[in-house]
């Protein structure tokens, strides 16, 4: 049957649509992760530079 053949077809292509969209999904997150990281490690980057900042400040005192 013609129609059944197309149905299969059409399925197989949202199947492979949805599965892009699904990598595209993950890869967006994966990058929001890694800039969240990137984020975070410069913020402990200047909080420890303000700490020692902060002791060299008390050590000349």
């Amino acid at each position: 049957c013609h129609a059944a053949v197309e149905a299969k077809a059409a399925t197989a292509d949202a199947r492979v649509a949805a599965r892009e969209l699904a990598a595209d999904a993950s890869r967006a997150t994966a990058n929001a992760a890694d800039a969240t990281a990137d984020k975070t490690r410069e913020m402990a980057n200047k909080a420890e530079q303000n700490a020692d900042k902060h002791d060299a400040d008390h050590a000349q005192h």
